[in-house]
């Protein structure tokens, strides 16, 4: 019986690279594991350092006319909905890990912010432009109009 090396050869290196390949494919995807749930920690590390800061805006949305004329109370509000909109980008984008992200309450409490800034957008229109021209992710990402709905009823 002759052996057929060409065959032998071939057949070998295929193996090692679909096995290499295979290697490959597993270290990138628990590779992407491991950075999306990094970047959800850092986010959620982020989220406890100013926990303190989004009550007393939530605080304050309630109550906007006692603020309305006080442009850095304002610019805190707008600060805290512009990383809410970052936070929804990088979880659109597959960067974090969504399921954390939303298992911890933080899709929750963005969503709270949108509706109490959306009322004090009546006495604040920053808020209301905020909300339809520059968030668009975050509404996106906390189903905001699809809320709103379910909220209005048929």
């Amino acid at each position: 019986m002759m052996i057929e090396w060409d065959k032998v050869v071939w057949e070998g290196l295929a193996g090692a690279l679909l096995g290499g390949l295979a290697g490959a494919g597993l270290t990138v995807y628990f590779d992407g594991q491991r950075k999306r749930r990094e970047m959800s920690m850092k986010i959620l590390e982020r989220m406890v350092e100013v926990t303190h800061e989004i009550a007393q805006i939530q605080t304050m949305l309630k109550h906007p006319d006692r603020f309305k004329d006080d442009p850095p109370s304002i610019n805190r509000v707008l600060a805290i909905g512009n990383w809410f909109d970052i936070v929804a980008a990088i979880c659109f984008a597959g960067v974090a890990d969504v399921g954390l992200i939303e298992s911890v309450g933080m899709k929750k409490e963005m969503l709270i912010f949108l509706k109490s800034g959306e009322k004090a957008g009546c006495v604040i229109p920053k808020f209301d432009e905020a909300i339809r021209e520059d968030w668009t992710r975050l509404k996106s990402f906390t189903n905001f109009e699809w809320e709103k709905s379910q909220e209005a009823g048929p």
